[in-house]
């Protein structure tokens, strides 16, 4: 469970493959996971934040990722083709990659003790983590990790793409009632 978290300036910040976690690993902690769940179970009042990231935007990333930097070489070949990817998804295959597909809600709420109560939109990463954590994410690969997903998910049949949505619903409740990048809200 903590190797999808990090405790910054009291509060505990999850995140998800795909979802500027190579960046967020890059921001050191100054309390460990352990000692932040400590302290809430003493005093209920610390924060679980969560960045969440469009589920159809992040399978996308998961592809390209496969397909452009070849970074699933062990995986089959004909998954460098989307189609093939997102029925490789909707079998539920398990492997060492799949965290960079499956749900994040999945990630999040398999012990409920530790559900975040802020969640934020990807897209407001670069507005919100600094002023709720005092420092700047720093994204390296910013440029290049926004990858337009509405062209491929057209592709797919109807009884695709369904079946995907509803494999992400949670994905989607979840995205759809986070915070956005807007500068409204809580400083």
């Amino acid at each position: 469970m903590f190797s999808y978290y990090v405790a910054l300036n009291g509060k505990i910040l999850g995140y998800s493959p795909k979802v500027a976690s190579s960046s967020i690993r890059r921001v050191q902690g100054t309390v460990s996971v352990r000692q932040a769940i400590a302290r809430k179970r003493k005093s209920e009042g610390i924060d679980i934040v969560l960045f969440v990231r469009h589920p159809f935007e992040r399978v996308v990333s998961a592809w390209h990722m496969l397909s452009r930097d070849g970074v699933y070489s062990d995986l089959p070949a004909d998954l460098a083709v989307f189609d093939k990817f997102v029925e490789y998804i909707l079998r539920r295959s398990v492997n060492a990659y799949a965290v960079h597909w499956i749900p994040q809600y999945q990630i999040h709420t398999y012990e409920a003790e530790f559900l975040p109560n802020r969640v934020f939109r990807l897209e407001g990463i670069d507005y919100w983590f600094p002023r709720l954590f005092g420092a700047d994410i720093g994204r390296h690969n910013a440029a290049t990790s926004r990858p337009e997903w509405k062209p491929l998910i057209s592709r797919l049949s109807r009884k695709t793409c369904m079946e995907l949505t509803r494999y992400y619903s949670a994905d989607f409740q979840l995205f759809e009632r986070a915070i956005g990048p807007v500068a409204s809200g809580p400083s």
